[in-house]
């Protein structure tokens, strides 16, 4: 499936190089096109080990307005010395995900969840918060379901502190809102969704705010895109492997 509108020149793309923890994540903008190639400029850095080298496969994810769009490249060569430039390979076949639809993919990884309580008197949460060892069945670039201990109401806010999201160099812990609670099996299933740092206040009174992990502080937007992509990133790789 074709894009809405060929890719152009300066646009902004996402590269990811590997795969699982170790996946090196990275930004650059399209910078030309040549004969045979896209030329990128000189990659940032955001996160991971797995450094982008030639003739490496390279997954590319270019955001537009109606959607989000992967394809594979390979790098053909690296100019200059210093600042750098890369050459990929043109894409021959792009894959699609609605931008509204976060993709979904199963995953058992270990979670600590804790209700928020009103922070009252006290200065902190250290001594307020009852954290319970849990584990998630699946994660989104928008939330996770995890194994809770007891119902919990729509709409309570939670702190996780999530093994995944470290994994990818992601803010360990962040604060969710309980969309609903299901109980399967003798035990209860919550779905929850991220909140995001510039819906805190609107949330949280700035005292618990900032009583709480500088963390959650962090989870921002492009935080939640890096996650986003992340996920997308295992989807296909199940897929690949014949998972999915």
């Amino acid at each position: 499936m074709g894009m809405s509108k060929p890719l152009r020149v300066w646009e902004r793309i996402e590269l990811q190089v590997g795969d699982g923890p170790e996946a090196g994540h990275y930004l650059a903008r399209i910078q030309d096109f040549i004969n045979g190639g896209i030329v990128i400029t000189d990659p940032e850095f955001l996160s991971g080990s797995s450094l982008m080298r030639e003739n490496m496969s390279v997954a590319v994810i270019v955001r537009r307005d109606d959607a989000m769009y992967q394809f594979t490249s390979t790098i053909k060569k690296t100019l200059g010395r210093g600042s750098r430039q890369f050459i990929l390979s043109p894409p021959r076949h792009f894959e699609r995900v609605q931008r509204r639809m976060f993709v979904r993919v199963d995953l058992e990884s270990a979670l600590w969840y804790a209700r928020i309580v009103p922070l009252g008197d006290w200065q902190n949460y250290d001594d307020r918060l009852a954290w319970h060892r849990s584990q998630t069945y699946d994660i989104s670039g928008g939330g996770t379901l995890f194994r809770a201990v007891d119902e919990m109401p729509t709409g309570e806010l939670v702190l996780l502190k999530m093994e995944y999201l470290k994994d990818i160099s992601l803010p360990e812990t962040v604060v969710a809102q309980v969309h609903r609670c299901v109980s399967i099996e003798r035990e209860w299933r919550c779905g929850v969704q991220f909140v995001l740092a510039d819906a805190l206040p609107a949330r949280l009174e700035p005292n618990e705010i900032a009583a709480l992990p500088a963390s959650i502080r962090r989870f921002d937007r492009n935080a939640q895109n890096r996650l986003s992509t992340a996920v997308f990133a295992r989807q296909v790789e199940l897929r690949k492997k014949g998972l999915l």
